[in-house]
């Protein structure tokens, strides 16, 4: 790249960039909203205890395969946390592009788009991973306490 190419984020002009954000908002919200129903689909088999235990598909610890009981519970607990992760995000792109289509969209939405996007799906997983261990650690110590 010739040095002279190179330019600051402040000597871009703001509406230009506005613009160019404004281009990119439905492809993000389209993208994410594929996202959240392609983790709406991959969920409801385990919740629904279709998938037996197996090496590509679901919780797969050793803990979790040690038996089917654990397997389908572990899994079904699991995949609730995706499928909420999945309607959070599937609604929030929804919402997106109702906003960019309606005309009432910024350019500087898109980036809290993208981040908010980000931020939903990542945490989400992260804490229904996190929580899913917890359960599978309930499961295996035998109390019945866990809901």
């Amino acid at each position: 790249m010739n040095t002279g190419q190179l330019f600051t984020l402040s000597q871009i002009d703001s509406e230009k960039l506005s613009e160019e954000l404004l281009n990119v908002a439905p492809i993000i919200a389209v993208a994410f909203l594929g996202c959240g129903i392609l983790f709406i689909l991959i969920s409801l088999p385990l919740i629904y205890k279709k998938i037996r235990p197996n090496r590509w598909y679901g919780f797969r610890t050793k803990k979790a395969m040690s038996s089917h009981e654990i397997w389908y519970d572990i899994n079904s607990y699991m995949a609730k946390g995706i499928l909420i992760v999945g309607i959070a995000v599937s609604l929030a792109n929804c919402a997106a592009l109702f906003y960019i289509y309606n005309g009432s969209w910024t350019g500087e939405l898109s980036i809290v788009l993208l981040v908010g996007n980000m931020a939903l799906t990542d945490g989400g997983l992260i804490a229904t991973i996190i929580f899913s261990f917890l359960h599978l650690d309930k499961l295996n110590s035998g109390r019945d306490d866990w809901a």
